[in-house]
This record gives structure tokens, sequence and C-alpha cells, in this order.
């Protein structure tokens, strides 16, 4: 990556009002959080994650990686022709994969 698309990015902090002791929270829209990093700080439980579309772009990352080690598809989709992300939205859209929690691993 150039020193410029670096320069370029923007650092913003989503949350709600339990937050504002680290300082004023952004409001972002759905178009710039679809391709955003998102990182999580200092949670220790789901329900302090007070902006779900983190969540859903944890779930669609988690599933498309276990498609691609392998996992069978759960929707009726040609896999040849489509992302693994696409596929995990679609699965996800269906009801067929959903967060339940987040685990600790040792990996």
């Amino acid at each position: 990556m150039r020193i410029e698309e670096i320069a370029a990015k923007a650092l913003e902090a989503v949350g709600d009002d339990r937050y504002k002791f680290i300082g004023n929270m952004d409001t972002i829209s759905d178009e710039v959080y679809k391709n955003a990093l998102s990182i999580i700080c200092d949670v220790a439980v789901m329900n302090m994650v007070s902006d779900d579309r983190y969540k859903l772009a944890l779930l669609v990352a988690k599933r498309a990686e276990a498609i691609a080690n392998g996992a069978q598809i759960l929707v009726d989709v040609n896999a040849q022709k489509m992302k693994y992300t696409d596929i995990a939205l679609l699965e996800i859209a269906q009801g067929k994969v959903s967060l339940e929690g987040i685990i600790e691993s040792n990996r």
C-alpha cells in the first residue's frame, strides 16, 4: 500500500452512549462500514458490542473462512461462480448460520 493511500484512511469510533468516557462516538453510514476493517478493543462479552454491523462482519468472515476450508455449503448455489463471502451472506440471510456468541480460542 502506498503512503498516500494509508494517509487517506479514516479512523472512526462507533458505539453507544455507554462509552462516552472514551470520547464522542462517530456515526458512519452502512456504505462506509461495508468496506471497513473492524476492530473491537477491550470487550469481554458480546453484549458490550453495541454496533451489530461488527457482529455481521465477524460472522461473514468466520463462515467464509469455514467454507474456504471445506465446510459444507448450506444453500443451493453454484459455488464455482460465487465468492465465499457472498455464500456466507446468503446462508446468514436464510437463517442457516447465526452467531450465538464468541468463544476464546487458544490457537
